[in-house]
């Protein structure tokens, strides 16, 4: 059986950018999330059994309630067509105390949507494929 993945990585919703003044850093950010929403679009529209978000999908472990929801809504369209997602937190979203990915739980009630959010975890296995 052939198994269609699409791999992102480093996609850092909510950076700051302070160095591009607010107009320009909030612009960048618009653009960004809607990158990761046209990563989606794509998974979903070609038909792509699975989606690897590896590493920093956020820039932080402190990201704006906004982008919290976005995310939310975003793997829940995944969910809804039938595309696997798997998270592995990256640098800037470390799975460290205050990890993002122990606060918020992105995958409750998401049959496709899995996240490494412990470290004694090293594999996932689908079992569709």
């Amino acid at each position: 059986m052939d198994v269609k993945v699409l791999h992102t990585a480093d996609i850092h919703l909510g950076v700051k950018m302070h160095k591009l003044g607010p107009e320009r850093a909030e612009l960048q950010r618009k653009q960004i999330r809607d990158t990761f929403a046209g990563i989606v679009a794509l998974a979903i529209n070609e038909r792509y059994q699975a989606l690897l978000v590896a590493g920093d999908l956020f820039d932080s472990n402190s990201p704006s309630y906004e982008t919290i929801l976005f995310v939310k809504n975003q793997l829940a369209a995944l969910d809804t067509a039938g595309v696997h997602c798997v998270i592995a937190p990256g640098t800037h979203d470390c799975l460290s105390k205050d990890s993002i990915y122990l606060k918020e739980h992105f995958a409750a009630g998401l049959s496709h949507v899995y996240v490494f959010n412990d470290p004694a975890t090293t594999k996932y296995r689908i079992d569709e494929f």
